[in-house]
């Protein structure tokens, strides 16, 4: 489940509190949990932030930078922050329809986030053609509509049946009717093998399993 953080939740001095008291109310498993923000918000408070951020990283969920490269980046506050992955955006990924455009820059975020230990996350993959240069460039993780459109709860959940196994399907299901699954932006789905992730559709059947898929 990828959560969007706004600037004003991050500002928020209770935000772990809140997080974990939302999870505790779903009963939800924080390796489910990947929480996402854009590099704007890491530059504002800084030091407030990077000790909220430790604080969600102490309750086990995960740390999204979203829309990587669109913004202000900063390989210190890379290192700095305890952020577990970076999701290069889609602005970045539609050029790849074309033989001699994107992949530079594409590979150069990949390089980064391998270099840091980061897990990175291609955004709004559409086609055929881009998943399969995504693939080539060394990109684990993926989302977008080419794997899955936005579903409703039980269509989510009979996906997730069939992808993964009934087990699984069922704690979803909880999760829905707890409030902690937006079904409006998230659904998951793989690329071969079937299998899920933390925080998008693997995209190579070596990689290391992860989940949630959005456009």
């Amino acid at each position: 489940m990828s959560i969007n953080l706004s600037a004003s939740q991050v500002a928020d001095p209770q935000l772990a509190w809140t997080v974990q008291a939302a999870m505790a109310h779903a009963s939800a498993n924080p390796n489910w949990v990947t929480l996402e923000l854009t590099e704007s918000m890491l530059m504002q408070n800084s030091a407030d932030s990077l000790e909220r951020l430790h604080a969600l990283r102490a309750l086990g969920v995960q740390i999204a930078i979203d829309d990587f490269g669109t913004g202000y980046s900063s390989l210190a506050y890379l290192e700095q922050f305890p952020v577990t992955h970076i999701k290069i955006d889609r602005s970045f990924v539609t050029p790849l329809d074309d033989p001699r455009r994107g992949a530079g820059l594409v590979h150069a975020i990949i390089e980064i986030g391998r270099a840091l230990g980061l897990t990175t996350v291609a955004e709004g993959i559409e086609t055929p053609t881009q998943l399969r240069r995504l693939r080539e460039l060394g990109c684990v993780l993926g989302q977008g509509y080419l794997f899955a459109r936005p579903l409703e709860r039980d269509a989510m959940a009979d996906l997730v049946a069939r992808k993964t196994g009934p087990a699984f399907a069922r704690e979803v299901a909880v999760a829905h009717r707890h409030g902690t699954v937006r079904t409006k932006r998230s659904t998951l789905a793989r690329s071969e093998p079937p299998a899920v992730a933390k925080s998008g559709t693997r995209l190579r059947a070596d990689a290391r399993p992860k989940a949630g898929v959005r456009r």
